[in-house]
């Protein structure tokens, strides 16, 4: 069919599947690729939009923001119907209901090749029952002084314009606000220190305390010829996702996975030499002491 590292092929009026091969080679070796083609009649639409299995769920007298992509768009006629009543014309469409309900909502695009149908729900709710959740590594921060504690959330649900204020022992000064659910926080003074993060946004406001403990300062002995390079004591893992820490331990849990390999080593192995903790593939020690 053709020597060119391109190549052209024009289709005719049947439709039908073919296949094209296609190979290099050099002085090196060489490599094929098989390419399949299908001549179809209709090139028929398809909608792709990232919809929640269970649908939409949205605060009353809130937009919801609706922006498919439409694939084999050219000369497409668009249709959006809320239970069956026409509201839109257009390829993207806000969504907002002044009253509590499940809607159906439905998209039809359509052009002379055919139509794509997206069918899905909207459940609209009050502030109240808006589902907001949050989850965290751990609750506890436990850490040397002059190291810092990153208290961040792995998983947040709507969150929609929340603003996260932060508050340390107890006072009610707010030591950082903004919108992204980070502190990174570092201890001036050792001993037990509450962190409270309060998240706010126009429907709800919630309030989630942690507690880091501060430990002295690791003072290691110098390096002699019977110094062991393995630790005996641990604050704080932090392990891989579904990695197990220590044989014979099942924990894959995060928090719980950290507690098991603590416990470890302050229990399990007392005055051991020869003891490790797992902390599976990309796992990290935060701060532990070494023996010597």
């Amino acid at each position: 069919m053709g020597r060119d590292k391109t190549y052209t092929y024009e289709a005719g009026n049947d439709s039908f599947t073919f296949y094209i091969d296609f190979s290099i080679t050099t002085d090196y070796g060489s490599d094929e690729l098989e390419i399949q083609v299908d001549i179809v009649s209709l090139l028929s639409q398809k909608i792709l939009l990232a919809v929640p299995e269970e649908g939409y769920i949205v605060p009353v007298g809130v937009d919801l923001e609706l922006k498919p992509e439409v694939i084999n768009s050219e000369n497409t006629e668009y249709t959006w119907t809320v239970y069956g009543e026409k509201k839109s014309d257009q390829k993207d469409f806000i969504f907002n209901s002044s009253k509590i309900g499940m809607y159906e909502v439905v998209l039809i695009a359509k052009n002379a090749d055919g139509e794509g149908v997206l069918k899905f729900n909207v459940k609209v709710c009050t502030s109240e029952e808006m589902p907001f959740e949050w989850m965290w590594e751990t609750e506890t921060f436990n850490l040397t002084i002059g190291r810092t504690a990153f208290i961040r959330s792995y998983w947040i649900k709507n969150a929609f314009d929340a603003t996260y204020s932060w508050q340390v022992d107890g006072s009610d000064e707010i030591v950082q606000t903004g919108h992204e659910c980070l502190f990174a926080y570092k201890p001036e003074t050792q001993g037990t220190h509450p962190v409270t993060v309060t998240m706010k946004n126009q429907y709800i406001e919630r309030k989630k305390t942690f507690t880091v403990n501060v430990y002295p300062p690791v003072q290691p002995r110098p390096i002699t010829a019977t110094s062991k390079a393995t630790a005996d004591h641990g604050y704080f893992f932090l392990l891989a996702p579904a990695q197990h820490v220590n044989r014979g331990n099942s924990e894959t849990v995060i928090p719980f996975a950290n507690q098991a390999a603590v416990n470890a080593f302050i229990y399990d192995h007392p005055g051991s030499t020869e003891f490790g903790a797992s902390l599976g593939a990309w796992g990290r020690i935060s701060d532990g002491r070494i023996r010597s």
